[in-house]
């Protein structure tokens, strides 16, 4: 009688940890273990989430269409997302392979005026996410009247998101102007921040001043309440004529001062400051601390 109920101690833990590891197989490598996961993540969603039936598995690669989420103030959508997940029990951990998006819609109401832009203390996650690739082709963020405002034709990127983004790999092609970035964002309150930055392309202005050309780079340190900028690259166009430059800024969430400012071409020599100030109305001084003109330039 004792050695049975021994095997019912052993066999009911046994059966249990069983159950849970079909479960758990069931969720990753079934359709419908698919869909039953979207559906907890549709319910616990603050806003509402619509997308068509899932194809494939969450282990194998999901793909979903028709993606469509509103909540106050805010709308998000894209035509096609598919992911390969690959998640950790112990410690809990989720993992990324490949997420790729299509066509991806954001939109944000515009604040008033007088509205607080403050950060919240923390934008940190409950556990690390590691995203292997992460592509969007093609993103468009809309003004408050739904007016397109910024267009990126691709992004790719590499990242580890917990308390920090690591950022790995980071490729931005506006169609114009293409940049790279890596380094190290801080999700805690204040927000470090440790980039370094390249970018390089066409920018199209108003008429009279033309297409210009630019290459630099630089980096981006500090926090969200007292940054630091430094940079150098080249600027021009061949109605204007090419400038390099070199700049060295601090800031913070209401202003920015160009410590430091250095322009220089076959004409002219310019050296001097700058400051830019919105906090309670727009303020912005320049100081030229120097300026050489070569007339036979």
């Amino acid at each position: 009688m004792r050695k049975h109920i021994f095997r019912i101690l052993i066999a009911i833990p046994l059966m249990l940890v069983l159950a849970v590891l079909l479960a758990w197989y069931g969720l990753l490598h079934t359709t419908a273990g698919a869909g039953w996961v979207l559906g907890v993540v549709q319910k616990q969603l603050p806003g509402m989430l619509s997308v068509d039936e899932p194809e494939g598995t969450l282990r194998s690669g999901l793909t979903l269409t028709n993606l469509q989420f509103m909540d106050d103030g805010m709308e998000a959508g894209a035509k096609r997302m598919e992911f390969v997940l690959v998640p950790g029990v112990l410690p809990p951990s989720l993992g990324m392979e490949r997420l790729v998006i299509d066509d991806l819609t954001l939109w944000v109401e515009e604040e008033s005026d007088d509205s607080s832009a403050e950060l919240p203390d923390s934008l940190a996650l409950p556990f690390p996410v590691d995203i292997g690739e992460l592509v969007i082709n093609g993103l468009v963020y809309l003004a408050g009247n739904r007016e397109p405002q910024f267009q990126v034709q691709s992004l790719g990127a590499s990242a580890y998101i917990h308390e920090s983004l690591d950022l790995h790999r980071l490729h931005v092609d506006t169609g114009g102007i293409e940049a790279d970035a890596a380094g190290r964002l801080g999700l805690l309150h204040p927000f470090s921040m440790d980039l370094a930055f390249n970018a390089s392309g066409t920018l199209d202005l108003e008429e009279e001043i033309g297409p210009l050309d630019m290459e630099l780079g630089g980096n981006l340190g500090g926090d969200f309440t007292a940054y630091s900028l430094s940079s150098s690259g080249t600027v021009g166009n061949r109605l204007h004529g090419n400038y390099g430059f070199e700049l060295d800024a601090t800031g913070d969430l209401g202003r920015v001062d160009i410590d430091s400012l250095e322009l220089e071409s076959d004409s002219v020599d310019l050296t001097g400051s700058a400051k830019l100030d919105w906090r309670d109305e727009l303020d912005a001084e320049l100081v030229l601390a120097a300026v050489q003109l070569d007339p036979s330039a």
